[in-house]
């Protein structure tokens, strides 16, 4: 199984064909181009920001994961590094709008093409087919892949601090906030933590599952739980199947929870996410 390094290393070397194909002064500028636009009103925005917190704006997705009761962002992912292919018929489209339309609050896809399958096409077409705010997920190793996010229709972008530095992530979270994203800053461990909290994050993502050895381990959410600022989001990753996992993730105070496998498998996606917001709900006395 590919190290988190390995796969960012990939990474830089997709970006450096992208750049052959478009440099990135003129991604760059589409982008800014466009974020100007939605600012004045002059192109759509389907989700502006509507939330500030202490730390600065949320956008689209942002506001989505801050709500009364805990929100569920639904995963749309062909495979993973650690499970494989989780459908071989794997329908993006249909997957998406059968998200939406079962009730999540958000979306999160996948572009990353060797270990998710994924791909910016298959990002876009969902994006274009539903009106729920969607996470660009993929290892972001250069500010091109933020302005492409922007240009593919995103609302926010997934940093992680296992593999860039305070200063980068603070760096591309002010790009973010020019481009009118959210940014998720991912952590695993207390000094990724640190690194998230150093940076300024104001939505941090934790990988309930290991990268290393695919374990799922909810305590290391609960651990990590402690240290996250009070003004911060709390997004819970990976390894939810059942309510009881929900309702673990509500009660140690998430304020949002990424829902995978247990959504793509589900033959009743509607009835299964109303059995896990009641599970949460149960938890924290709503």
């Amino acid at each position: 199984m590919a190290t988190i390094h390995e796969m960012a290393d990939y990474a830089q070397q997709r970006v450096e064909a992208l750049c052959a194909v478009a440099p990135l002064d003129q991604v760059k500028e589409s982008a800014l181009t466009l974020a100007a636009a939605q600012r004045e009103g002059q192109a759509n925005d389907p989700c502006p920001a509507r939330d500030e917190t202490p730390r600065g704006p949320l956008f689209g997705f942002g506001s989505a994961c801050v709500k009364p009761t805990l929100a569920l962002i639904g995963e749309i992912k062909k495979a993973s590094p650690t499970q494989g292919v989780l459908d071989p018929a794997f329908k993006h489209v249909e997957t998406a709008k059968e998200f939406a339309a079962a009730g999540v609050d958000a979306l999160c896809c996948w572009t990353e093409p060797q270990w998710y399958l994924g791909s910016e096409n298959l990002f876009a077409t969902c994006r274009l087919e539903q009106g729920k705010p969607m996470l660009l997920s993929d290892i972001i190793v250069s500010e091109y892949q933020i302005y492409q996010a922007k240009l593919l229709g995103a609302q926010a972008v997934s940093l992680s601090a296992s593999v860039l530095d305070a200063p980068t992530i603070a760096t591309w979270i002010a790009l973010c906030d020019q481009l009118g994203l959210d940014a998720v800053v991912q952590a695993s461990t207390p000094e990724q933590m640190a690194t998230a909290d150093a940076a300024g994050a104001r939505i941090i993502g934790i990988n309930n599952r290991s990268l290393t050895h695919a374990a799922v381990d909810f305590s290391n959410a609960q651990r990590l739980r402690k240290l996250i600022p009070w003004d911060v989001v709390y997004v819970a990753q990976s390894g939810m199947k059942n309510a009881q996992d929900v309702a673990l993730m509500a009660l140690i105070g998430a304020d949002a929870v990424v829902i995978g496998e247990a959504l793509m498998r589900s033959a009743n996606r509607k009835a299964l996410l109303e059995e896990f917001r009641s599970a949460a709900a149960e938890a924290v006395g709503e």
